[in-house]
């Protein structure tokens, strides 16, 4: 966390001194689409037994780690004060992706004889992803080239798509949707015909998620999302 504010830090103070080193600035709007690699981290705690009296509660914790392949179409404005500039920008992420799939089995207890022997899937994904960001940027003397810190705040919606049914272990968690905090460095340049290109690397933290079963045994559960995202992006700025 120490880092992260240090980092934000850093980056208002090139951003102010952007606005104060000149007041000749030059603006584009822009479009364009990236693609790259993210891996979704995801640990999370399930407590157990809600409804079913002490004989059956647990607590179970589990760590998962996702790849996938992402796209990502972004539209933004870059401003350049001499040697120092900002995007602002959107960006979304189309499609769901996975977080990850985890299966356990379960054996009924045989004080309270629950009749809840079988196997567990728990699984989950995320979808309606988007991101708004700000990038201090310093652009090497004389060029439309630059290096870039990235600020961000991201959106998503968490679908979490178990399997639990078994006895009357049968429970079932809703959705949500949850913001999270970016950090990134990256390079860019533009070519006089407009074309552009970005290189990135970016960290995402999200915020807690907690789900609470309606039915069941209404099982609790606790999970906390962490990303990190290499992306390749181009587009045309005008």
């Amino acid at each position: 966390m120490k880092f992260k504010f240090i980092l934000k830090a850093t980056a208002l103070l090139v951003l102010l001194a952007s606005f104060t080193g000149t007041a000749n600035a030059e603006g584009r709007f822009a479009i364009g689409v990236s693609v790259g690699v993210g891996n979704f981290d995801t640990s999370g705690t399930e407590t157990e037994g809600g409804n079913i009296g002490a004989a059956d509660t647990s607590v179970m914790t589990a760590n998962e780690s996702q790849a996938a392949a992402l796209g990502n179409i972004f539209v933004e404005y870059a401003a350049q004060f001499g040697n120092f500039g900002a995007t602002l920008g959107i960006s979304t992420i189309p499609g769901t992706h996975s977080l990850g799939k985890r299966v356990r089995e379960d054996i009924s207890n045989p004080v309270a004889d629950l009749q809840d022997t079988g196997d567990y899937t728990a699984k989950a994904s995320v979808s309606d992803h988007v991101g708004y960001y700000l990038e201090p940027t310093y652009y090497f003397p004389g060029t439309e080239s630059g290096i870039y810190l990235k600020l961000g705040a991201l959106r998503t919606t968490v679908t979490t798509e178990e399997i639990l049914a078994n006895g009357i272990n049968s429970s079932t968690y809703g959705d949500d949707t949850v913001w999270g905090s970016q950090v990134g460095i990256g390079v860019r340049s533009r070519h006089s015909s407009g074309f552009f290109t970005k290189f990135e690397y970016s960290e995402t933290d999200y915020d807690a998620l907690k789900f609470t079963s309606t039915t069941g045994n209404l099982n609790s559960i606790a999970a906390d999302i962490d990303a990190q995202m290499f992306t390749i992006g181009m587009g045309w700025s005008f």
